[in-house]
């Protein structure tokens, strides 16, 4: 009777392999780069710019929590997947105000110049960190984000990919509702020649203009949140001794300010303790005249 049991519970714990497409439930057209997080945050994958996703090491009994920028959460089992996944959009109602702009812009924020380390963000799986940024209380004027820049290291000899994110702050200073429901896709190229197994930091400097995104800088403050993308194009394989490690390219130079920072995992934000491995944000500001 003992291996009769066992031999029906072996199936289910055996590792299977998952793939499909992920679509927009409305237009039908596939949605690149979704981060899809498991119950097993060092196998999180992602889309590949064609909506497609495939992925080993996950049992039928593992969750899967499809998250990304303009879509509403859709959590499933590995044993209920389609290959067909359907994501319904955020219908975002607010529509975009003609704002007008001081001719003076203010540096705002530079993390390049503090205590600036050789270390740099990394994982091995996709991964969504949120770092808190202060707010400014201006009770007369609206604040919004002009430009955000940082040094990027791409491991790779394929252009790489990565995702902002911008989410709100709650009066606890914790991970609220996206701001954006549009993703900021960045992409990172490389110009050099080296060995595909040779580690070989080269810093680009990424600027992104976010006028037109007009994001408020509110007194609560918000957070900016990195997602490193899980596909083909990023992994970068890395030997330690003679251990084969795949690490996600590009990621991101970083600073020594402790912060509070959020990681998602298994569908909720958690929080990191003794985080001080800032990204090396560059931020400027625009004041509006309405």
């Amino acid at each position: 009777m003992k291996h009769i049991l066992l031999l029906i519970l072996i199936p289910f714990f055996l590792s299977a392999q998952v793939k499909g497409v992920v679509f927009d439930s409305i237009s039908g057209k596939p949605i690149p780069y979704v981060g899809v997080f498991t119950s097993k945050p060092e196998s999180n994958f992602s889309t590949d710019k064609k909506g497609k996703f495939k992925a080993e090491n996950l049992t039928k009994q593992d969750t899967l929590w499809f998250f990304t920028t303009g879509y509403e959460e859709k959590k499933i089992t590995v044993e209920n997947l389609d290959k067909k996944i359907l994501l319904k959009p955020i219908i975002n109602k607010q529509e975009t105000e003609n704002i007008d702009l001081y001719n003076q812009k203010k540096q705002w924020i530079d993390f390049q110049t503090i205590n600036n380390s050789l270390k740099t963000t990394s994982s091995s799986s996709t991964n969504l960190k949120a770092y808190f940024i202060d707010g400014i209380h201006s009770p007369d004027k609206k604040i919004i984000l002009e430009n955000l820049s940082f040094k990027v290291v791409n491991l790779t000899q394929k252009t790489n990919v990565l995702k902002i994110r911008f989410f709100k702050a709650d009066s606890l200073q914790t991970v609220g509702q996206e701001i954006l429901t549009k993703p900021i896709i960045v992409k990172v190229e490389t110009s050099e020649k080296r060995e595909s197994n040779n580690v070989y930091h080269f810093k680009a400097f990424k600027e992104i203009n976010l006028l037109k995104e007009q994001i408020n800088v509110p007194k609560e403050g918000f957070f900016i949140a990195l997602e490193l993308i899980n596909i083909e194009e990023n992994q970068f394989n890395k030997f330690f001794g003679k251990t084969n490690t795949i690490l996600i390219s590009p990621s991101i130079n970083t600073t020594n300010i402790e912060t509070k920072v959020y990681q998602y995992n298994k569908g909720k934000w958690k929080t990191i303790d003794k985080m001080n491995n800032f990204p090396d944000f560059k931020i400027s500001i625009a004041t509006t005249k309405n």
